[in-house]
């Protein structure tokens, strides 16, 4: 899909309002740790999908999501009114969980990595504690060397 130069600015003018409206002056206090991630715009410009992310469980999720679209009129109104446009697009709330998912998979390829790290080929795994740089035989030549006695 070809979006023109002007849907990205106005999507973006739209996220930069949602969000202000959203985080600054919104009174409900099922809105919480929300951002808005992303606003695609209709071609014919008369719609806008406000995608937006909340940080915590599904529950919360839900009841954001209520808070959110309660006050769809008023976000609704800041935006026409700061676009200033002949056609305005109607915005559509949705929750975008695509940030927990990423959050999850990198979750999951760092589990898989450190689960199946093996060393490099020719070293052997150094036991915990112990000097990666010195060998058990150094240790001992080097004691002898110096005129320890180890009994």
């Amino acid at each position: 899909m070809v979006t023109s130069r002007r849907c990205l600015r106005v999507a973006e003018v739209i996220k930069q309002i949602t969000s202000r409206v959203i985080l600054y002056e919104l009174a409900d206090p099922r809105v919480g740790f929300v951002t808005v991630t992303e606003v695609d715009v209709a071609p014919d410009m008369r719609s806008a999908q406000v995608k937006i992310s909340v940080l915590g469980d599904e529950t919360r999720g839900r009841l954001c999501m209520a808070a959110v679209r309660r006050a769809a009129g008023r976000i609704q109104g800041e935006v026409n009114r700061e676009l200033g446009m002949k056609i305005l697009p109607r915005l559509h709330f949705v929750l975008d969980d695509s940030v927990k998912k990423s959050v999850e998979i990198s979750r999951l390829m760092h589990q898989a990595a450190s689960e199946y790290r093996t060393p490099a080929d020719g070293e052997a795994e150094v036991p915990a504690g112990q000097d990666e740089t010195k060998k058990p035989a150094e240790d001992e030549d080097e004691n002898q060397e110096s005129g320890e006695d180890l009994s």
